[in-house]
Parts: C-alpha cells; structure tokens; sequence
C-alpha cells in the first residue's frame, strides 16, 4: 500500500466530506465521523482503502436517494432519513477502520481483506434494503415466511438478496483490483459480505428490539416516534438497528480475516 501523510490525508476527505454536507448524504455528526474514518482509513491503508471506502459510500447514498418516495415507509419505521448521522457512519464503518488500523500498526495483510469484508458487508446491506424495499412482490419474513410490509425488520424479498449480492460484489471487485487479491480473497470478501447481509437480517428477524408507536400505531425499530415514547413489542431493548448493523460488518471482517491468509499481498 503506498502511505499517504495525514494531513495530506485529512485534506482529501475533506474534499470529499464537504460536498456530502452539501448534497445532504451526512448530517453535521455524521460528517464529523466520518472525517475521522476516512482519515484514519486513508492515512493508514493509502489510496487503495480510500476508494474502497468510497466505493461503498458513494454508492449506498446515491441508492438511499434514488426514488426516496417510494421508500418513504421504510424511513418512517427505522427513524432514519436518506442522510447519515454520526451513530450509522460508525456502525457501518467503525470496525472496517479498526481493522485498516490493525493493518498498519501489524502489516498482516488479512486486517486489510477484513477491511474490505466489512465494507462488502455494509455494501450489501445498504443495497439490499434499498433495492429491495422497491421489490413489486412484499417481503417475506425470514425465519417464518409470512407477508410482511416493506421496511419491515426480518424482511427479505428475491430483489433485495439479488441487490445484496451486487453490492458485495462490487466492492469485493474494486477491492481485488486495488489490493491485488487471490481469487479465493475476492470471493472470500464478496461471501462475507452476504454473510453480514444475511446475519442483519437473521438478528432483525428475531432479537432486534421492535416497538408499537402509541401515536401512529405502527411497529417501529426506535423507542421514540412520532415525537412520543413507543412501547417495546419484542426482542432485546440494546438491539437496535445500528447495533444489528455492525454486527453485519463484523460478521463480513470476520471471514474475510479468517480467508485472508490464503494470499498475502
């Protein structure tokens, strides 16, 4: 990887965080956060992780945007707009900059195939939710197989899996290309991926916490909605929705470390 001096680092996101201000991608945390990501992902794994990175940002916010009308219902039920806050940058992308971090700090080059995996992960996720939440067939959920509304937590629909895995895909290929990956850690990043998709929804199916909004009566991810206290329906009360979102990215870190000693870099 060629290394890059922090504030040359630190100016470059910022040619990048700025205009995501302005575009309304980030709210003000969440450009904050994510000007430490990606100047710790720069300045530690060089250009290669930084368009990684980008390849998954640019990408799953143009798609939170693209026919926002039509995903309305899903942004009414997770609380969340098309813009990302501090609390989803990290949780999208806080264990991909541990992992670029341990990279440098160890030169082991299977934290940098976990920084990818992680990144897939995410990639896949955003995707499938994106993507799959304009599906003309309803979601069904995945552990019992009933008819859920879209934007429902456990939902998954033929469209949204199709998504999930090109947006593992493309990262796992961005990522092959920069780093110069086996086959075997291509597949193992773009695998990882769709494992953190799948576990996502395996935990939103079954332990993420769900709540009845008093106000509006519909099940929801967050405690509070229509500006009013909701009351908790099932699952565990610290599972959220960004907390079942970095177990997505731990999951895709985690294979693509377990594979990544198959080729060094």
């Amino acid at each position: 990887m060629w290394t890059i001096h922090p504030l040359i680092a630190l100016a470059l996101v910022l040619t990048v965080v700025v205009p995501a201000l302005r575009l309304r991608w980030l709210s003000l945390s969440g450009g904050c956060a994510a000007l430490v990501v990606g100047w710790v992902t720069l300045a530690a794994g060089g250009w290669q992780s930084a368009l990684v990175l980008l390849t998954f940002f640019v990408s799953s916010s143009a798609l939170s945007r693209w026919r926002a009308e039509r995903k309305r219902r899903m942004e009414l039920l997770t609380g969340k707009g098309s813009r990302r806050g501090a609390v989803q940058v990290l949780a999208n992308g806080g264990v991909a900059t541990v992992a670029v971090a341990l990279y440098a700090l160890s030169g082991d080059s299977r934290w940098w195939v976990a920084f990818a995996g992680a990144y897939a992960a995410a990639n896949a996720d955003t995707w499938g939710s994106e993507l799959g939440a304009l599906s003309p067939h309803p979601p069904r959920h995945l552990l019992t197989g009933r008819i859920l509304q879209a934007g429902d937590s456990g939902g998954v629909t033929a469209l949204g899996f199709l998504a999930s895995g090109m947006g593992s895909g493309l990262v796992a290929l961005v990522a092959g290309a920069l780093g110069a990956l086996s086959v075997a850690q291509v597949t193992a990043v773009a695998v990882g991926g769709l494992v953190g998709s799948v576990v996502d929804s395996l935990l939103g199916a079954s332990v993420q916490a769900r709540y009845r909004c008093d106000v509006c009566g519909e099940v929801v991810e967050h405690a509070r909605h229509c500006g009013s206290s909701a009351q908790l329906l099932g699952g565990w009360r610290w599972l959220s929705n960004d907390v079942v979102n970095l177990c997505c990215t731990l999951a895709g870190s985690a294979v693509g470390w377990v594979w990544g000693g198959l080729r060094g870099m």
